[in-house]
């Protein structure tokens, strides 16, 4: 075989055998370095020209922005009720603080936000790179792997909106590869302390913890006794100090909110419909390699033991069963799901090339397996956006939906408006009255006289302006997941629709009877 071949088979593994051609071995792995760079060129199409605009920033992003916003001001978590706005997250204080930090540098919160979840993706992008390349994944389908997680819709929100889901991927992952590739107690201490920044990121970010804690139990106790005291004691201290530097606000909001949208046993019962739901609706990627990924990965050993990277898949499986018990967990929670079936995909790689090398198409039948899956997520994900910002820029117009101001040209500085996306207050240099209405919706059940006071402000016409996602007439939506009925009864009443405007549907008061 020439040096040539040599190299092309390389980026597969070693040579096949000869049941696969050379032919198709070059045309495989080109391929596969071919979506990889389609699909990061795309990325940084979309990543520019949407820097400064709303693309991917609805209501949830603008909780995150009102946040960072309110933390710029000093102040953490804003209280519940102040008899002017209402606050309540289940956001974690990391994000916000890293958010509000990058906002003093460039004066506003759209931009930073953006650029946040860039920098954050990138590094996430790179650290699963080298532990793919550590476990010996051949580069052509390391490449396309981690190009997988962009051509995902979690992997994609991740990469382009205010999210910030790829941060605790990123700490989960460093924790898990140094107790991977170290045996000192220093290392065992470092895993423990980005589990704590994990969790502190994103209070779901429990995966590595659980995982590395089954994985030293079955292997190595003497370090499991240094990981969960290291643990306990370094998450107990940082939640007290952020308590305290939150005026005792954080534990407030988690307790009030954390579990609010659980169903119970029945919330559990229907999590895995609803996760397959999710994965084929906005990750068919995933549906493709999870059967290599489950039933490979279960046959992988380092140093004589099952993958630690095999634990966290199905420690993060299990993890998102519960969260998926949340009426409001949504897609952007299956990154975490995606990441790791790619890494497990990628050590199964390697530990079936030996024996393909003798007499099998499985590496072949896997790289195709992988091509087409990345291509047809592309297809399905990121190439509408791409395609559309594509044209977009060439005629040089842009979509009133992702203008970054929006309503500044309508609202007047004395007009007081109450908007289901605090976003829009943002933008306008405001306090949202509302910080997120999916919280409202759910603290409402507790504390009833807070929503007959909002209630009465509607009545009295207090707002000059309501500003919502969708039109009342979503009945569903504003009696189950927003506000709530008392609150849309309120608005149905006493405004109507004024027109839609920059994507939202803007409702001024009804003129009064005599008026």
């Amino acid at each position: 075989m020439s040096g040539d071949d040599d190299r092309e088979h390389d980026l597969l593994g070693p040579d096949p055998g000869p049941g696969v051609s050379p032919r198709v071995v070059r045309a495989l792995s080109a391929g596969l370095v071919g979506v990889a760079a389609i699909t990061f060129v795309s990325w940084s199409v979309l990543a520019v020209v949407h820097v400064d605009d709303r693309y991917h920033v609805g209501w949830v992003e603008g909780t995150r922005i009102a946040l960072a916003s309110s933390a710029a001001s000093g102040v953490l978590y804003p209280p519940f009720y102040d008899g002017d706005t209402y606050g309540g997250t289940r956001f974690m204080p990391i994000p916000i603080v890293l958010h509000a930090s990058l906002s003093r540098v460039t004066g506003e919160y759209l931009v930073s936000g953006k650029l946040l979840a860039y920098l954050s993706s990138a590094l996430l992008l790179g650290l699963m790179f080298v532990l793919l390349r550590r476990a010996r994944c051949p580069a052509a389908p390391a490449l396309a792997l981690i190009a997988g997680v962009l051509v995902t819709l979690p992997g994609l929100l991740a990469a382009t909106t205010a999210q910030g889901e790829a941060l605790p991927v990123v700490w989960q992952l460093g924790a898990v590869a140094l107790v991977q590739h170290s045996t000192r107690r220093a290392a065992t201490v470092g895993a423990a302390a980005l589990c704590t920044v994990a969790i502190l990121t994103k209070l779901s970010a429990v995966w590595a913890p659980l995982a590395i804690g089954a994985w030293l139990l079955l292997g190595d106790r003497r370090r499991l006794q240094v990981f969960v005291p290291s643990f306990l004691v370094l998450l107990t201290a940082t939640v007290a100090a952020v308590q305290v530097a939150s005026g005792g606000e954080m534990l407030t909001n988690l307790r009030e909110v954390a579990f609010a949208g659980t169903g119970g046993p029945f919330g559990l019962l229907r999590s895995p419909l609803h996760l397959l739901g999710l994965a084929a609706d906005s990750a068919p990627l995933l549906l493709v390699l999870a059967p290599f990924a489950l039933v490979g990965g279960a046959t992988v050993r380092g140093s004589g033991r099952i993958s630690i990277w095999y634990v966290s898949l199905l420690s993060a499986l299990a993890v998102l069963l519960v969260v998926m018990a949340d009426r409001g967990a949504l897609h952007n929670h299956i990154i975490d799901l995606v990441v790791l079936t790619v890494l497990v995909v990628g050590e199964v790689w390697h530990a079936v090339q030996p024996p393909i090398s003798r007499s099998s198409l499985m590496g072949a039948t896997l790289a195709a397996a992988l091509l087409w899956g990345v291509a047809t997520s592309f297809l399905l994900e990121m190439w509408p956006d791409v395609r559309q910002t594509v044209v977009a820029v060439a005629r040089g117009t842009s979509s009133e939906r992702n203008n970054p101001h929006p309503l500044a040209g309508e609202v007047g500085p004395t007009d007081t408006v109450l908007s289901e996306d605090p976003y829009v207050p943002v933008s306008l240099g405001r306090h949202p009255v509302v910080l997120d209405a999916w919280v409202f919706r759910r603290v409402a059940t507790k504390h009833a006289p807070w929503v007959s006071d909002l209630a009465e402000r509607i009545q009295a016409h207090e707002f000059d302006r309501i500003v919502l996602v969708y039109p009342l007439s979503f009945r569903g939506w504003y009696s189950e997941i927003h506000f709530g009925d008392t609150i849309a009864d309120a608005i149905r009443s006493d405004y109507q629709l004024d027109g839609l405007r920059d994507g939202y549907y803007v409702y001024v008061p009804r003129a009064r009877a005599g008026g």
